[in-house]
């Protein structure tokens, strides 16, 4: 059984303390307005009706797919956590600015493609493991309709792969928090 559409999903807002911070491997909840957002996901996912639900096992990620998916299973990936950023872990970028190097602050802004965070994952590490997530997913026999429930790193990655854009430019694919971005594929294809 081949993948005919993955609902690509970023999961829904967080704490209004961790808005604007960097929060990669910070395991935050999400506010009472996510959880109301992730609930109201709940008929649009339904009538895509997926045959699996794949999630990130960080708790913002968990939150939205259980609120989104209610009583269904739920596959666990930690392939399709965010990245950690480290030493900026639920920093600002100002704050970052204050902390950085020059040369980290340069290689962040001119081969963000290249960045290792300090203390934390390299972008290339980063990209391997959200790649062999997705290999697998187009691969496998997870279904005809596979819902996946990320962040805005590994959903930025998957579209930036799909539509041939570069690391520098994935920021301009950044979906909406508690979206559904359906991707449509044929005998294996992407579909744009």
């Amino acid at each position: 059984m081949q993948i005919r559409q993955i609902l690509l999903i970023r999961h829904c807002e967080v704490p209004d303390e961790y808005r604007g911070r960097y929060i990669g491997s910070t395991d935050v909840p999400l506010s009472e307005a996510g959880r109301a957002a992730a609930r109201n996901l709940a008929p649009q996912l339904a009538s895509f009706a997926p045959e699996t639900i794949v999630s990130s096992p960080l708790r913002r990620a968990v939150e939205t797919a259980e609120l989104a998916a209610p009583g269904r299973e739920i596959r666990f990936d930690p392939r399709l956590t965010e990245i950690d950023f480290g030493a900026w872990e639920a920093l600002t970028f100002a704050e970052i600015e204050q902390r950085a190097t020059p040369e980290e602050l340069r290689c962040w802004s001119e081969s963000p493609g290249e960045m290792r965070f300090p203390g934390g994952e390299s972008f290339p590490a980063f990209r391997r493991r959200v790649d062999a997530a997705f290999a697998e997913l187009l691969a496998g026999t997870a279904g005809e309709i596979v819902a996946v429930v990320t962040h805005g790193g590994p959903a930025m990655r998957i579209l930036a792969t799909l539509h041939h854009l570069p690391a520098e430019r994935q920021h301009e694919l950044l979906p909406p928090r508690g979206s559904i971005t359906v991707l449509n594929f044929h005998q294996g294809v992407f579909q744009p």
